[in-house]
């Protein structure tokens, strides 16, 4: 699971050199570890998954999603230090408003049938 970690941090490095900003890679591999712990939860495995399954199912959505996370989510996450949660803010005519987003809206969790 490393590999793809790491290939979204080396993207988001990539789109941040070109947007002109300095970011840590450690801070980035923590955004990322973040959302794959979210997207866990998200996905609510059953007890009887292994980790090796579970490993296969991240692996497998964020390979699909990476440009996703490096171009959109990171960025948007990265902007959002210091104001983590922030719902309203006016200060000298500059506006800034905004809610926690839902990144994994795709996802649907895995439940049983009783």
């Amino acid at each position: 699971m490393q590999s793809i970690k790491r290939r979204i941090v080396e993207n988001a490095l990539i789109y941040f050199a070109n947007t002109g900003e300095a970011v840590d890679d450690e801070l980035l591999l923590l955004f990322v570890e973040s959302l794959v712990d979210e997207y866990k939860a998200k996905r609510n495995y059953p007890d009887y998954f292994t980790e090796e399954q579970i490993e296969t199912d991240v692996i497998q959505y964020f390979s699909r999603k990476q440009t996703y996370f490096a171009m959109k989510v990171i960025p948007a996450m990265v902007g959002k230090i210091g104001a983590e949660g922030l719902s309203s803010l006016s200060d000298n005519q500059i506006t800034r408003s905004w809610n926690k987003e839902d990144y994994f809206s795709d996802v649907i969790p895995y439940c049983e049938v009783l």
